[in-house]
């Protein structure tokens, strides 16, 4: 089935139909095991909510510093106008998931899977989607497991968009400008390159992200892959949890950041930017408590959790509202973008921003699009980003390990290591 990017105002209508997975050949099989070979997968494995999908019957895509907030509109409009059968709480499954640009100029999409599977509340579901009409769920669910994917013999590296030493020298001027007062704070992205000896199976990517940090929210949408330990917003009953994390130490090592001035300083601009992004907006915004360790496999983070009533704001005005956060952007936020402009040469595109899935009663889960890669060149590399928060008085040396170590997560699923 042809995915269109459609007008809910059209005649298109999108139809989908639920099917309970319970007693079926498919209840028990890993989520992971039933994706297709050669699909590009759309894949949430998280704590609330797990699920794996394929196909499009639904795509929107759009650029500008509007475009969470239009392609809120458009999935209203497609929610308002669907067809679905009447299943024990379908409203509440037929999802669409999103990636959204950290830039205006980088191209959002939101795609409405032709066939999704949902593991929620200790239930399992399958859905299907088409325009004008949705084929029986079960009839597009594989007979039995598909074939594992293959591991790889050969892995190679290559520099990306700027060397390492290119990276520094940008974070030495960046650090002088920050002195001049020019912001308080910018953070810094580079990125790398993998080259397999096939093309790179998302299948392979998924299932070792999820066997090696089960601790964060794994994500795939539209060929961005990833592990974030970061919330940006998840929305359930119109309450709102945003999980902020910044201050960043070595794996086992993060009591050390609640001593240290520079790491707590940079944690609270962090928890400042989402709490005054919110407050105008929220119905109540309940103040966050001290920071926390979050500890994971690669690094250790200094973590606080917001929380507000939505009131009558939406998800997705909520994700405009707070994105680019100053975790993954700086501040002042402006200024921040500006400095960003002129000093960081890598191309973000989707990486840092917000990933994740929404459904028709407007709840969701969407992370900051971190410890991810883009598949590029048809498959056959992976772009792995990674950034760190810049401070008047950071150490651009122990800055660039520290992107060493967020890149661990893509990098140990082949093997490698970027660690002195």
């Amino acid at each position: 089935m042809c995915a269109m990017q459609i007008d809910p105002l059209a005649n298109a209508r999108l139809h989908a139909r639920i099917a309970s997975l319970e007693g079926t050949r498919w209840e028990s099989t890993p989520l992971l095991d039933l994706l297709p070979a050669g699909c590009s997968p759309l894949a949430w494995l998280g704590f609330q909510r797990s699920m794996v999908g394929w196909g499009a019957s639904a795509i929107w895509t759009g650029t500008g510093k509007e475009a969470i907030v239009e392609a809120g509109r458009w999935w209203e409009a497609i929610c308002t106008r669907a067809q679905i059968d009447q299943a024990p709480a379908a409203s509440q499954h037929l999802t669409a998931f999103a990636s959204f640009g950290f830039a205006a100029h980088t191209p959002s999409t939101l795609i409405v899977p032709e066939v999704l599977i949902i593991d929620e509340g200790g239930a399992r579901w399958a859905v299907s989607t088409g325009i004008d009409q949705a084929p029986d769920p079960l009839d597009l669910l594989p007979r039995v497991a598909h074939e594992s994917p293959r591991l790889y013999q050969t892995v190679q590296t290559r520099i990306g968009r700027m060397t390492q030493d290119e990276w520094v020298e940008s974070v030495a001027t960046l650090i002088e400008r920050l002195k001049a007062g020019d912001a308080a704070k910018a953070v810094m992205t580079r990125d790398m390159l993998i080259y397999a000896d096939a093309p790179i199976d998302p299948r392979f990517l998924l299932k070792r992200l999820n066997e090696l940090y089960p601790s964060t929210w794994r994500f795939a949408v539209d060929g961005l892959i990833g592990a974030s330990p970061e919330m940006l917003a998840s929305v359930t009953a119109g309450h709102l949890r945003s999980r902020v994390l910044a201050g960043t130490a070595p794996a086992g090592h993060g009591e050390e950041l609640l001593g240290s001035s520079k790491n707590l300083r940079e944690h609270r601009i962090a928890v400042e930017s989402v709490t005054k992004a919110l407050a105008p907006l929220v119905a109540s915004l309940h103040k966050p408590g001290p920071p926390f360790v979050l500890d994971l496999p690669n690094v250790a983070h200094l973590a606080t959790d917001v929380e507000a009533t939505l009131g009558q704001l939406t998800l997705c005005e909520a994700l405009a509202a707070l994105h680019p956060t100053a975790a993954v952007c700086g501040t002042p936020r402006e200024a921040a973008l500006c400095l960003l402009q002129e000093l960081e040469t890598t191309e973000r595109d989707r990486y840092s921003g917000p990933v994740g899935w929404m459904n028709t009663e407007g709840e969701g889960e969407f992370c900051i699009a971190l410890r991810c890669g883009h598949l590029e060149e048809d498959d056959h590399a992976l772009r792995v980003f990674a950034g760190a928060g810049i401070m008047p008085d950071s150490d651009p040396a122990e800055e660039l390990i520290e992107t060493r170590r967020k890149m661990q997560p893509l990098l140990e699923v082949f093997g490698l290591s970027t660690l002195p």
